[in-house]
């Protein structure tokens, strides 16, 4: 009797619900978790069958059970019952067996665990499936999960990213100079990053980035990255949000030399030159900077502001712009203005720091006599030397009202002899290297 006592304490007191039916499916027994399961008190279950507090749907189920412990004498599956109250209840239900053809049921209540999986796939699903791709690491940075969209991004498959730092997608500090972003910035970018998100006060970082897709290619990158932190204060993961901007990049590029032709334009209308001499000057400007050895963007930056050198021509009289003479030495000074006129339309604007350099400089001299302020040697801002001997050599190759053209070997000629004096013997040196592809450029864009 004793042991008997024990047993019935242990069953009414276990955390789970424990169900007996007799051989009709009537409820004869259910300990007090079993009540707290289904909302009734003993007496008004023990006055109800299996079906009474089966939902509809699990009606198969319930069969399934019953045949299954004809054969082996135990069955589990997940249920669901309908509590007195009406709300229904998701159970994990083991059932045996017993003598005289009853049954035992051990339930475990799991309607919030199901809540939480529910929910939990519900969030798999949609980062997976968003378009916006997002990344998230441990507190490390270690990459712990990419949804697809990421990886279509950058081309990676998933088992290449997890377990990876983000550092695979960074081109590297040579990759960000060649594109004009010096190494202090590069440094500062990354370190503010790393700031901000170990920051529980900020969490979150906001700019723009250049990564490199996994067939090489560089994408444009406005990044979110967003900290996660516990209620102790100790970070638990980061999740960055990398928008593609190469296209809004790309065009924004295009518009900028668009704007900057348009300026340029504006020396051409006022002068005796022509589109093509803009553009050759442009290019030339641009084989010389490669040559040695400069970044993308300052080689870039040169193709569009070489053209700009003139632009300062729009505030000089026509009557001495467009006199087909030889100006008179009061002309040839207010003519000179033009140097300091266009330097005064670009200056004090960092995006126009070159074009600065080149309108006020393109007519100093290596021996210091050009002007406007007789600079000599190195102190020639190098961008505004190069447009000088650019400008030169097609204006010498082009028909003007007042000169015929000369022929490739002359300009040569005569450029090199120059050297120590209009320019620097270096410039010239390279100028060499290159006559070969000047002149092909002159006779694809002749006029």
């Amino acid at each position: 009797m004793k042991s008997k006592e024990e047993l019935r304490e242990y069953i009414e007191s276990a955390p789970d619900g424990v169900f007996i039916t007799d051989s009709s499916l009537n409820y004869i027994y259910a300990n007090s978790a079993a009540c707290d399961i289904v909302g009734y008190n003993r007496d008004e279950l023990l006055k109800l069958k299996i079906k009474d507090v089966l939902s509809t749907e699990d009606v198969p189920g319930h069969k399934r059970t019953l045949s299954e412990l004809q054969v082996k004498n135990k069955s589990t599956r997940i249920s669901h019952l309908i509590r007195k109250d009406g709300k229904k209840v998701t159970v994990d239900i083991s059932v045996v067996n017993l003598k005289d053809g009853k049954l035992m049921a051990f339930c475990k209540d799991i309607t919030k665990q199901e809540k939480l999986e529910n929910e939990k796939n519900q969030y798999f699903s949609a980062f997976q499936k968003t378009s916006q791709p997002i990344l998230i690491t441990d507190s490390e940075g270690k990459i712990i999960s990419v949804n697809n969209s990421f990886l279509d991004m950058y081309g990676y498959t998933r088992n290449e990213v997890i377990g990876n730092n983000p550092r695979i997608l960074n081109p590297g500090r040579d990759v960000y100079e060649n594109l004009g972003v010096n190494i202090f910035e590069y440094e500062m970018k990354f370190k503010d990053l790393w700031a901000a998100i170990r920051n529980p006060e900020v969490k979150t970082w906001k700019g723009e980035v250049i990564n490199r897709r996994k067939d090489n290619s560089l994408v444009w990158i406005s990044l979110l990255v967003n900290a996660v932190y516990d209620d102790n204060g100790t970070l638990q993961s980061i999740i960055g949000f990398p928008v593609d901007m190469t296209v809004s990049h790309e065009l924004a590029q295009k518009n900028r030399i668009q704007l900057y032709q348009t300026i340029a334009d504006l020396a051409e209308l006022r002068d005796d030159d022509t589109g093509n001499h803009m553009k050759r000057v442009g290019l030339f400007a641009k084989l010389i900077a490669r040559e040695l050895g400069k970044n993308e963007k300052y080689c870039d930056d040169i193709e569009v502001f070489a053209p700009m050198h003139d632009i300062g021509k729009v505030g000089i009289l026509d009557s001495i712009l467009m006199a087909p003479r030889k100006l008179t030495p009061e002309e040839f000074h207010i003519m000179k203005s033009h140097t300091v006129l266009g330097h005064n339309i670009v200056k004090g604007k960092d995006e126009f720091e070159m074009a600065a350099a080149i309108t006020l400089c393109h007519h100093e001299k290596f021996d210091g006599s050009g002007y406007p302020n007789g600079i000599a040697g190195k102190h020639i801002p190098l961008s505004a030397h190069i447009t000088a001997l650019c400008d030169v050599y097609d204006a010498l190759r082009s028909k003007r009202p007042y000169k015929e053209p000369w022929t490739h070997e002359d300009t040569v000629k005569h450029i090199v002899g120059s050297a120590g004096t209009h320019f620097d013997p270096d410039l010239i040196s390279v100028f060499i290297s290159l006559k070969d592809r000047f002149q092909i450029v002159f006779q694809e864009l002749m006029d």
